[in-house]
């Protein structure tokens, strides 16, 4: 690896400081092209999510120019409608779109960004006409840019088709 070195010195002063200093990668999800595949079912069945080092890549056809340091998730469509829920926790505001796919612009019906509640709201996105067999890809962020580990709760349901019991 490399080896770096960094200063750190009080402003308009020479005294000793104490403290620490932290790196971090970005997660391999920061980015669209690196989504954490999750898996619809049919209840909630949760993945915790950070934005811990997320940054802010303004990537073709997301949420904001700006502060989203967002993370990216995929799922494959099972039906034609998905409920994609993403629960942020206390100081976590979260907001969250799907696109149809990745450095282009374009969101399934239901998917433009939602930023509908406030720190520890649910956030919900109604999906349909979804392709079976397609990925569609979700961003998450906090509306402040903040960074936050175990930031949120996501999950992507869809509901059986009827079955049929008679044909006659």
């Amino acid at each position: 690896g490399q080896r770096y070195r960094v200063r750190i010195q009080r402003y308009n002063d020479d005294g000793n400081m104490n403290g620490d200093i932290c790196v971090y990668s970005p997660p391999a999800n920061d980015v669209c092209s690196g989504a954490i595949t999750i898996t619809s079912n049919t209840t909630c069945s949760t993945t915790t999510g950070s934005t811990t080092a997320a940054t802010d890549n303004n990537e073709t056809g997301d949420c904001t120019t700006g502060t989203e340091n967002a993370v990216w998730y995929q799922f494959q469509a099972v039906t034609s409608t998905h409920v994609v829920t993403v629960d942020g926790i206390a100081g976590f505001d979260a907001v969250i779109q799907a696109l149809t796919t990745c450095g282009a612009v374009g969101n399934p019906t239901g998917g433009a960004c939602v930023n509908a509640t406030g720190n520890n709201g649910i956030e919900t996105l109604t999906l349909t006409g979804l392709t079976i067999g397609a990925f569609y890809k979700i961003q998450i962020h906090d509306s402040n840019g903040d960074l936050t580990a175990n930031a949120f709760t996501i999950c992507v349901t869809h509901t059986l088709p009827p079955t049929i019991t008679s044909l006659g």
